[in-house]
């Protein structure tokens, strides 16, 4: 399946953003649901001097625990995804929303409604159902 771009933002701050690209991939037995993609792309600019202080594992938990909502919902065992990118202007406490783009995003690849999470973060742009 071709990768999808999901974005969310938060509203109450509307300069903290997040874009995330993925897509389906199949997964073998013992292989990590969660992969990144050749050529994987971490770009998050800090909104705050915390943030300033994370690395790209920091944004890569966020993508990790959203999967993980995902696959513990919605896919099936052999079924993964590869990460493209991450990309956004986050701060401090913001990691939730990079694992609302992955759930949501992983939504759509599965062919599932995009409703948006019970969150402080709302889609940005307009996600194909």
């Amino acid at each position: 399946m071709a990768p999808i771009t999901v974005a969310v933002h938060r509203p109450a701050a509307p300069d903290r953003w997040v874009e995330l690209t993925m897509n389906l991939r199949p997964v073998a037995d013992g292989e990590a649901f969660v992969a990144y993609a050749p050529g994987f792309r971490c770009e998050i600019a800090p909104a705050d001097a915390e943030a300033a202080g994370y690395d790209d594992e920091v944004w890569k938990a966020g993508v990790v625990s959203g999967l993980g909502f995902a696959w513990r919902r919605w896919l099936r065992p052999d079924r993964g995804v590869a990460v493209a990118a991450v990309r956004g202007h986050l701060g401090f406490g913001d990691v939730e929303g990079v694992a609302v783009a992955a759930a949501t995003a992983a939504r759509v690849l599965l062919g599932l409604s995009a409703a948006e999470a019970a969150s402080d973060w709302a889609q940005t742009i307009p996600l194909p159902v």
